[in-house]
């Protein structure tokens, strides 16, 4: 998830009520919930796309009148952002340690949640409308980054760095089932029918680059891309957090008892969580 900054009107529509407190109206017996008519709208989309959803299909299917609606939920931008959060259901756990780890198991995360929910790339996030999951997932995003010493600023542009590409990762990937399933040739496939066109322009002497490509025969399958693309985030997040001075760094280890610095006491050049282990540290380099 992008960070959750702009203000936006239907912000707070969005985040009353929390999940599972669907306001009611109507006659008894009808049951209809603002959590009805959302779980209903994700299932069209997910079903049929974003471009499908409309109030009356709603409707249809709950066997209601499009009006009675606008009870729940008063436009239908905020409909698509309570659907929004209801697609991160649950904010990402992590097993791992590291924070590289972390970062790896929610790009997965966001992975599947795109290929469970297509239209979620269909809808802008740069002011998202801030339900409670998708607040939980923010946070649970922002817990991935700790001990890796980035400070607030380089946390968040490292979070939107991350789902730009996974996005734009998953994009391709569904495009890609989609084509294959309306084709009936995987990439792999495509790419062999049109490898003799491919070689008479690598052969002709006018794309020097294509021709050793094409001697190379080491062509990545398409799920490979997104490892190689996080491990170079990784890598190039590793460097950030290196190229920064040691007083600099957020979320130091103090080194004599490997607990987290916040503002403890310095004793130049290291850092360390209490003066009674900056004494201890001291006591030990003197023996």
């Amino acid at each position: 998830m992008t960070s959750p900054d702009g203000d936006d009107p239907g912000a707070s529509a969005a985040t009353e009520p929390e999940p599972g407190e669907g306001r009611q109206h109507g006659r008894p017996g009808r049951r209809l919930t603002t959590d009805r008519i959302v779980a209903t709208a994700v299932a069209l989309a997910d079903a049929e796309g974003l471009d499908a959803l409309t109030m009356r299909e709603i409707a249809d299917r709950l066997g209601v009148t499009t009006m009675s609606l606008y009870r729940y939920v008063h436009t239908k931008a905020e409909l698509v952002g309570r659907m929004v959060d209801a697609a991160y259901a649950d904010a990402p756990t992590f097993a791992g340690t590291h924070w590289r780890e972390r970062v790896w198991e929610l790009a997965r995360a966001d992975w599947r949640t795109y290929h469970r929910h297509p239209w979620l790339l269909r809808v802008p996030e740069t002011r998202p409308m801030l339900g409670p999951r998708v607040i939980a997932s923010f946070d649970a995003a922002l817990a991935a980054l700790d001990g890796s010493g980035l400070n607030g600023s380089q946390r968040t542009s490292t979070l939107q760095l991350i789902n730009h590409f996974v996005r734009g990762a998953a994009s391709d990937s569904i495009e890609e089932l989609r084509t294959r399933t309306e084709s009936g040739l995987d990439a792999e496939q495509w790419w062999a029918e049109r490898h003799p066109e491919i070689r008479r322009h690598a052969v002709s002497g006018r794309h020097v680059a294509l021709g050793r490509l094409l001697t190379e025969k080491d062509f990545p399958p398409p799920q490979d891309g997104l490892v190689f693309g996080m491990e170079r985030i990784c890598d190039g997040i590793q460097a950030l957090i290196d190229s920064a001075p040691v007083d600099d760094r957020n979320d130091r280890r103090c080194p004599s008892c490997d607990a987290p610095v916040v503002s403890g006491a310095t004793g130049r050049p290291r850092a360390y969580c209490s003066a009674a282990c900056r004494q201890r540290a001291y006591r030990a380099r003197a023996t």
